[in-house]
């Protein structure tokens, strides 16, 4: 038995959890290891989880579909998220 099914099992998760099935649904994240404060990258894994923060993500993909793509929304108009964020400032400020 795979390492990741034993420790699915030992959290008391089915063990789906540990691999990608035909038909479902499933996240990846690219995260970048070579930046000044991941270096030097011994273990991936500990980076991460201790070094690694939000900056670091480039790439981000929800069933198949790209949500962010070299640190950019995908499919989003920032310009008009922009206006958005302004307008419910404005209103959360002065609700009258």
């Amino acid at each position: 038995m795979p390492a990741r099914w034993e420790r699915t099992r030992r959290c008391g998760w089915p063990p789906s959890t540990a691999r990608p099935l035909a038909g479902k649904s499933a996240a990846l994240a690219a995260v970048e290891l070579s930046s000044p404060e991941t270096l030097p990258c011994f273990d991936p894994v500990s980076d991460l989880v201790y070094a690694a923060g939000r900056e670091h993500v480039t790439h981000v993909w929800v069933a198949g579909e790209p949500r962010l793509a070299g640190r950019r929304l995908a499919g989003v108009d920032e310009d008009e998220l922009r206006a958005r964020a302004a307008w419910w400032r404005q209103r959360i400020r002065n609700p009258s």
